[in-house]
C-alpha cells in the first residue's frame, strides 16, 4: 500500500493533472503524471461503516488507506468529484479502498 506521503503526492497539481470522469460505467479520479503522462483511475467505491457494515458512497466519494497508522487509525486519501483530501485519519475497522503499488527497482 502507499504511504501518505505518496497518496499526498495525487493532490500536488505542480506534478499531477486530475480529472473526474466515468470509465467503464464508474465514477472516480484519473490522475495523471505531468513529466511522464503515466495515468492512475482511482474509483469512487465509497466505504463500508464499521459500526452498520453499510456500503456508503459508493459512486460519489472515495476512500483510500495508505499505510501510514496512528496508534488504532490509520491515514487515507478521500475523494469527490470537486477535491482530493490526503492527509486524514480514521479508525482501521472502516472499510476503505487499498491500491496496491510495486516498489521501484
Amino acid at each position: 500500500m502507499p504511504t501518505i506521503e505518496e497518496l499526498k503526492s495525487l493532490a500536488n497539481e505542480t506534478y499531477v493533472t486530475r480529472e473526474w470522469t466515468t470509465e467503464n460505467g464508474i465514477n472516480g479520479y484519473r490522475f495523471t503524471d505531468k513529466a511522464t503522462g503515466a495515468t492512475l483511475f482511482l474509483p469512487a467505491a465509497g466505504y463500508r461503516s464499521n459500526s452498520s457494515s453499510a456500503l456508503n458512497y459508493a459512486g460519489t466519494y472515495g476512500y483510500y488507506w495508505s499505510s501510514s497508522v496512528n496508534g488504532a487509525n490509520a491515514y487515507y486519501l478521500y475523494f469527490t468529484s470537486g477535491t482530493v483530501n490526503p492527509g486524514f485519519y480514521n479508525n482501521r475497522a472502516n472499510g476503505f479502498s487499498l491500491r496496491c503499488v510495486a516498489e521501484q527497482k
